[in-house]
């Protein structure tokens, strides 16, 4: 399954398509998924009862949705998911992510995908990543302060010393041998044997590392913990090329430490940082309210994301207001309910910012800046 990077969420913000469906399932890391599959069964009906009520025609909703018919009938697929799945489906896009975010169940049919959910994977709130190095295996994980969850790495990141430096390593440092002369002397002969050469080894393995998490993580910018030894670390530290590498290392074996623990000690490392940052953030809209350069008006938000003017936006969890903008005139109206011209404004607003290097935090209602509002705002320069 495909990694979700910053470029598909681009990709499938900036489509334009109709009858474009967004599903959300929670789902489980181990198991078959049962109950994860009866609401994307459920939630397939659903969109099958609003096609028919737009009177699409039986021949139209069949081929429409048999692709999703058969994610649902794979049931290999069900039992290799992380936290969350993700699905983004129309008759030009079928793409599919697991991803460690616990979601709400929900689904969305629109004339574009509903991608709301999906910001926090990237930004705001507490994402991190962990890279367990030791020289017989690797793995990486994705965390928040509420979770993790593993990425397979197979394709892109060696799963040890020796798939980075071929399988034969332990007989180049070390041969062995029994000479039949009527005492069991070992013989060892030294092809790279040395310690020079082993440290060779394991920067090799270690650059491949570095190279195959670089992939994985693009410019996404979130921070590193490294759960190593630390004379791996110190090594990893040389060649590393990743500009939010964490200072410090979960220190020991990985191979001896268990998910729950590594979890737990990476987010005491990162828990300041990130409640420092939220907090600033909060402190700036408190500042700038008194400038002028905020807003919590869906109107002006809109609008002022679209041109890139967003430099922080709020928005409550599980929010929607449903509307249109007419890029004509520009004008922004907003409607009682969801209908299948409109679409959540919300959302618009959070992907215009996102893609423009805004900030966005979704939050609790309590923990908004401004309580009286789904969504806050705080502008670059003052609103014209």
């Amino acid at each position: 399954m495909a990694i979700f990077s910053k470029q598909a969420f681009s990709n499938l913000a900036q489509s334009q398509e109709q009858e474009a469906s967004s599903f959300y399932i929670p789902s489980l890391k181990s198991g078959d998924n049962d109950k994860a599959r009866i609401i994307f069964k459920n939630q397939i009906q659903s969109i099958k009862k609003k096609m028919e009520a737009m009177k699409k025609g039986e021949n139209y909703i069949n081929g429409y949705t048999e692709p999703l018919y058969k994610i649902l009938d794979d049931v290999i697929f069900w039992r290799h998911l992380s936290d969350g799945l993700a699905i983004f489906h129309s008759m030009k896009t079928h793409e599919k992510y697991s991803v460690p975010i616990t979601f709400e169940a929900f689904h969305h049919l629109g004339n574009q995908f509903y991608l709301l959910p999906m910001i926090s994977y990237f930004n705001g709130n507490g994402r991190f990543y962990i890279l367990n190095i030791s020289l017989n295996k690797t793995m990486l994980y994705e965390g928040s302060r509420d979770e993790i969850g593993r990425i397979h790495i197979e394709d892109q990141i060696p799963g040890s010393l020796e798939d980075s430096v071929g399988y034969d390593y332990q007989q180049k440092n070390l041969q062995f041998r029994t000479n039949q002369t009527g005492s069991n002397e070992a013989h060892f002969h030294g092809h790279g044997a040395g310690k020079d050469d082993k440290d060779k080894e394991i920067m090799q393995f270690l650059r491949a590392v570095e190279k195959g998490f670089i992939k994985i993580a693009g410019k996404s910018g979130k921070p590193l913990i490294v759960a190593s030894v630390d004379d791996i670390f110190s090594k990893y530290k040389q060649i590393n090329t990743y500009q939010n590498l964490h200072e410090k290392n979960i220190s020991g074996n990985p191979d001896d430490l268990d998910t729950i623990f590594l979890h737990e000690k990476a987010w005491e490392l990162l828990k300041n940082k990130f409640s420092e940052l939220q907090k600033r953030a909060k402190d700036d809209y408190d500042n700038n309210q008194r400038k002028g350069t905020t807003s919590n008006d869906i109107r002006k938000i809109v609008y002022e994301s679209l041109n890139g003017n967003i430099e922080t936006l709020f928005v409550r969890k599980k929010a929607q207001i449903w509307g249109s903008y007419n890029h004509d005139k520009p004008n922004v109206k907003v409607d009682d309910q969801q209908n299948s011209e409109n679409e959540c404004l919300i959302d618009k607003s959070s992907k215009a910012t996102f893609l423009q290097g805004g900030n966005v935090f979704i939050e609790n209602k309590e923990e908004m800046p401004d309580k009286t509002s789904p969504i806050n705002a705080i502008f670059r320069i003052h609103p014209k």
